[in-house]
């Protein structure tokens, strides 16, 4: 097989396995001097309907250009309809365009390729502009190639019969240009995708404004601070760019199940919640049922009064049970207690200070939530995995789904829904476990609770870590990493 030939095959294999746009357009220009036998390449890319100079790369000097922040040579983009340009007429006219002299050339412009020249010192004397496209004629840049080098390294003219050697090399390197632009396009309508929902579901309860967003921040740090770890040598893997990129998505994505969950229960702030305001009226209207029973005589004027201060006494406890964080033996006794009393009315039926709903409120050891409630505000799980699973996630991306469902599961199997356990919980859900429950301890917007200290939820992180729900090691590593933070601001 011709030799160019395999280069050329080679160069499609390294083409398409770079990922990294900046990367890649490197990659183009010095895979394009091996082709070519060219001394130098220039890239210019489009963007914004202009083209950019955006790297150049000479063999003889090794030595790299890009126009960035740090370029040693700024250069003016180039608007695609200027004629009196070589880049923009070889992406008009989509053809190649080949210079044998440029100190001879009369049909060109040189004079830009002169100043360039002189910016670098650099001399050039043979050069080819070669448009890249896409498979569907597409514009995406043009390479220029400079100074073509024979067997005794004499800089001669580009060959003629190279033409479509360099053409379909340009061609490669159009498509592995594109099909990262289809990535990446991919990639932003996932982020809208997530940002859409995130809203959606933030916008829903100010209770829950910013937690989704906090979620993913403390991911993507926690990233870079692991990663920095890995480079010290105090961790033993690395989490590339596209596990990164797809843990935060899952972050972003992990409580869009919750868009389904009565904002009666997302929101509620106290035991009772909207139901206090019945159970005081309803104590107001047996205040009345009292002094007509007093009226009529059908009770005397101690027991009208003793009955009163009872009804004060039970309201007061009440008012104190709805929102307290936590209920003693004593509180619940009571409340049993409490169960049991009722109006009698003058017909014979009779009207319970508390229904069944109000005392299983009144009841709740810990939190705002019934049993009932709990399960359907833990069910925001299931309704996730629902969601996700009919989003159509290329390869690149099919592991958001699986972490994002899986943030609520514990290494001891103690989690939901599915009791995962430590050998099935990759190290991914592991973080966006911990993140979660961090800000969930560290949130000012939560109804139900103060918000706690850093140092007091990092206690708790502490604490579920030795009881083996939480990865140890990571919980460490989160705790250094918001105190390296702190320290560092």
């Amino acid at each position: 097989m011709n030799t160019n030939y395999i280069k050329l095959f080679n160069m499609g294999l390294i083409l398409n396995g770079e990922k990294n746009l900046p990367a890649l357009l490197t990659l183009i220009t010095q895979l394009a001097l091996d082709i070519s036998d060219a001394d130098a390449a220039c890239l210019y890319y489009i963007e914004d309907n202009v083209l950019h100079y955006s790297r150049v790369y000479i063999k003889s000097q090794n030595r790299l250009l890009t126009n960035d922040l740090t370029s040693e040579i700024p250069m003016m983009p180039i608007q695609l309809n200027d004629m009196n340009n070589n880049c923009a007429i070889c992406l008009q006219q989509n053809q190649i365009i080949h210079i044998p002299n440029i100190d001879q050339c009369t049909s060109y412009d040189t004079t830009k390729i002169k100043y360039f020249d002189r910016k670098i010192g650099y001399h050039s004397q043979s050069t080819i502009y070669v448009p890249l496209v896409t498979n569907e004629n597409e514009p995406l840049g043009v390479m220029q190639l400079t100074n073509r080098l024979d067997s005794d390294n004499h800089i001669v003219p580009f060959k003629n019969e190279d033409n479509g050697l360099i053409y379909f090399s340009a061609a490669q390197a159009g498509t592995a240009i594109q099909n990262i632009k289809y990535t990446n396009e991919i990639k932003d309508l996932l982020y809208s995708f997530a940002e859409v929902i995130t809203t959606a579901i933030d916008e829903r309860s100010s209770y829950n404004a910013d937690h989704t967003r906090n979620v993913a921040n403390y991911v993507k740090r926690f990233i870079k601070y692991y990663n920095e770890q890995y480079k010290l040598g105090y961790v033993k893997e690395y989490i590339d760019t596209n596990r990164s990129e797809q843990l935060y998505l899952a972050a972003l994505l992990h409580d869009i199940g919750k868009i389904t969950v009565p904002l009666e229960i997302m929101n509620k702030s106290t035991r009772l919640s909207s139901h206090l305001e019945k159970i005081l009226s309803r104590f107001e209207l047996f205040r009345c049922y009292f002094k007509i029973d007093y009226l009529e005589h059908t009770i005397t004027e101690e027991v009208y009064q003793q009955k009163l201060q009872k009804l004060n006494e039970i309201q007061d406890f009440i008012l104190m049970v709805n929102e307290v964080p936590c209920l003693t033996d004593e509180m619940v006794k009571q409340i049993e207690e409490y169960s049991s009393y009722v109006y009698y009315c003058s017909d014979g039926s009779d009207i319970p200070y508390f229904t069944t709903y109000e005392l299983e409120c009144l009841s709740i050891r810990k939190g705002t939530l019934t049993n009932k409630e709990r399960q359907t505000m833990q069910g925001h799980v299931t309704t996730t995995a629902k969601m996700l699973s009919h989003f159509k996630f290329s390869h690149n991306f099919d592991k958001i789904e699986t972490w994002a469902n899986n943030h609520h599961e514990y290494l001891d199997g103690s989690g939901y829904p599915n009791h995962l356990t430590a050998n099935e919980l990759s190290l991914e859900e592991r973080i966006l476990c911990i993140a979660d429950i961090y800000d969930a301890l560290v949130a000012t917007d939560r109804p139900y609770k103060s918000p706690m200290s850093q140092n007091k939820a990092l206690s708790i992180l502490e604490e579920m870590a030795l009881e083996g729900k939480l990865d140890h090691s990571l919980v460490l590593l989160f705790s250094d990493m918001l105190n390296y933070t702190n320290h560092t601001k």
